[in-house]
């Protein structure tokens, strides 16, 4: 269930028993305006689907924002809410365009979903990260695979920055399952630093600034085909740190981007 602290025994204590007799299944957390949302579910979704929870701290405070999926398996979103602006992002299922982007200003009627971006099925989109008050994410639109897209939160608006390997063959592998032993993304002044396979050089350090042109290979760690798989991607002052495979061990390695003069 979810509760709250101020940092002391006494001051924690349990918000709500929203699923009475049952787990809510509490998935991320996050703060917009003073207002906590997260994803939660009460029982009136088989198989325990989330929905959008909100709450002020208190029991009375605490109500679903809004059922995505009317008595679905699905619903709302899962680990996947990203912040920006005054909006917040998730992926929800409605039952029938499938798992897409959706929106939330916190009310029921201002909970809608974004586009529909796989037509024909669901694009699992993951990895939600906010640069300058743009939205990344990887999503696949049942055409080229799994790739980096961007929203401005209209459907209009929503696009793929980039068809990295061109095909209907995925260039993102950091929202399966099978990889979530790292940071594979980074957002860090007005660039998103991510981990991406464009076919010919593996898995590699790439970043984008929004554009087409603007998105590219940063470093060939391990050259050749076979990739170096970064990871655990962190800023510290204005050097990017990772993790990379050489072809031999896991390194740290580190980017920089402005390095001045080489001293000896």
């Amino acid at each position: 269930e979810l509760w709250k602290t101020d940092g002391t025994a006494d001051g924690t204590s349990i918000v709500k028993d929203i699923y009475l007799g049952g787990n809510a299944n509490i998935g991320k957390v996050v703060n917009m305006d003073g207002t906590i949302y997260f994803a939660g579910t009460d029982g009136t979704n088989v198989t325990n689907g989330r929905e959008l929870w909100k709450t002020d701290g208190t029991a009375e405070g605490t109500t679903k924002v809004k059922a995505v999926w009317q008595g679905g398996q699905f619903g709302g979103p899962s680990n996947h809410l990203k912040v920006v602006g005054k909006k917040i992002y998730f992926s929800g299922d409605d039952g029938t365009n499938g798992i897409e982007l959706w929106e939330s200003d916190g009310t029921e009627n201002g909970t809608t979903m974004v586009a529909d971006i796989n037509p024909n099925g669901s694009s699992n989109l993951y990895g939600l990260s906010d640069i300058n008050g743009t939205l990344y994410f990887g999503a696949n639109d049942g055409i080229h695979g799994w790739e980096l897209w961007r929203t401005d939160g209209t459907e209009a608006g929503t696009n793929m920055v980039k068809d990295i390997r061109v095909g209907e063959n995925s260039s993102l592998s950091w929202g399966s399952t099978a990889h979530w032993h790292g940071e594979y993304t980074l957002t860090h002044g007005s660039h998103f630093y991510f981990s991406a396979d464009d076919g010919e050089n593996g898995e590699e350090l790439w970043r984008t600034d929004g554009t087409e042109l603007g998105t590219e290979l940063l470093v060939d760690v391990h050259q050749g085909e076979n990739g170096s798989w970064p990871w655990w991607l962190t800023i510290v002052g204005d050097k990017l740190y990772f993790t990379a495979w050489d072809g031999d061990q896991r390194q740290l390695w580190y980017y920089w981007d402005n390095p001045g003069p080489v001293l000896s």
